[in-house]
């Protein structure tokens, strides 16, 4: 059978409103990391507080997204390839992924409880088996014919297939 190579994003939002330590410490990093470099980004003439104020009127502050990412590589290490919020049906393994990317949504100089980002991981890629029911059926490896081993991996909000290999 010939089965569809994909990759999926999962999008896992971080604001003030966030549960765990996890959260909260990457939530508390990428905010003081925001004001640390959004100096490098502010006009001589002019001095925002807002990320968009700061994009609008500076496009390289679109940079800061990627200064953030850097900031949270520890942190995301930390996870071993794993995305612990999209467990197979199983409870047994978890989504894995190969890189990641962060999105500043909003973030204020001088309102610590508006910082809004979305961390993106892009999985590493998998066989996709079939859809059934609210799962996906992948698989990591169908190089045996005879024998598919198969994981379900739940549909989720932040969650979709952002990647088909042809």
């Amino acid at each position: 059978m010939n089965y569809k190579k994909i990759q999926f994003t999962y999008s896992q939002h971080i604001n003030n409103n966030v549960s765990t330590a996890w959260e909260k410490h990457i939530f508390e990093e990428t905010f003081n990391e925001f004001l640390i470099q959004s100096n490098i980004f502010q006009l001589e003439n002019l001095k925002v507080n807002s990320y968009k104020d700061l994009i609008k009127h500076n496009e390289n502050a679109i940079q800061l997204n990627n200064l953030l990412a850097a900031r949270v590589i520890p942190s995301i290490e930390l996870l071993n390839n794993n995305i612990f919020s999209v467990p197979d049906n199983l409870n047994t393994s978890y989504l894995q992924f190969t890189h990641f990317n962060v999105h500043i949504i909003q973030s204020n100089l001088l309102d610590k409880s508006k910082h809004y980002i979305t961390i993106n991981y892009i999985s590493k890629p998998y066989h996709l088996i079939d859809c059934i029911n609210d799962y996906y059926l992948v698989s990591k490896d169908i190089s045996n014919e005879k024998i598919i081993e198969t994981l379900m991996f739940p549909c989720l909000k932040n969650l979709s297939i952002s990647v088909i290999h042809l």
